[in-house]
């Protein structure tokens, strides 16, 4: 579109299209428990340390009650979260199950975050400690402290263009990663399988 300024010159005019984007809010329960484990500062400092050359320090105290609280997600409102990237990585990768193209799935939607500083979706439910034997470098093992909730639940709210996908194709793909993807530690789909962190729609 162009019009003709004050000054007799054609000028083009800009129409900005209408936003065509919709937000639906699907609600998920756990079926199996979910395990978290975020890098703690500590651990991120030791990898820096080992990253920069320093020496090697001897193996501090454990501290199983820090190391399992430091393992939470957590809002900037005391909340207790997960990553939403977390979220759509488990619905993308169902996208692959179910025949489509994940490069394409991957930019149809976008989960928004209950905590934007953070990108974090509420988890609803009581966390408790859990301890596992791991196995680490050269076959060795440790202990780890993690949280994990037996009963849990959370509330997606999804942005997408219908134009590229449906509300019925993003129920589908989130139905598909609850019950064969999964989310957290120990999920069906991560490298170490197992069965946690599973979940279905309710609504």
């Amino acid at each position: 579109m162009s019009k003709v300024s004050q000054n007799g010159v054609m000028e083009k005019v800009l129409t900005i299209p209408q936003d065509q984007t919709e937000i639906i809010e699907f609600n998920v329960k756990g079926v199996t428990p979910l395990i978290v484990h975020k890098f703690s500062e500590k651990i991120i400092k030791q990898l820096e340390e080992k990253k920069s050359g320093a020496g090697k320090k001897g193996r501090e105290n454990c501290d199983p009650e820090r190391e399992y609280l430091d393992a939470l997600h957590i809002c900037e409102d005391g909340t207790p979260g997960f990553p939403a990237s977390g979220f759509k990585l488990s619905m993308v990768r169902a996208s692959k199950n179910l025949g489509h193209k994940m490069t394409d799935v991957r930019t149809s939607f976008v989960i928004l975050a209950d905590d934007l500083v953070n990108q974090y979706v509420y988890i609803n439910g009581e966390h408790e400690m859990r301890t596992d034997w791991v196995k680490v470098g050269n076959g060795g093992a440790d202990i780890r402290y993690r949280p994990m909730f037996k009963k849990w639940s959370a509330e997606l709210k999804i942005k997408f263009n219908p134009n590229y996908i449906s509300a019925e194709q993003l129920a589908t793909l989130l139905k598909e990663a609850g019950a064969f993807v999964g989310i957290g530690e120990w999920r069906p789909s991560s490298n170490k399988s197992g069965s946690y962190g599973t979940f279905e729609l309710v609504s």
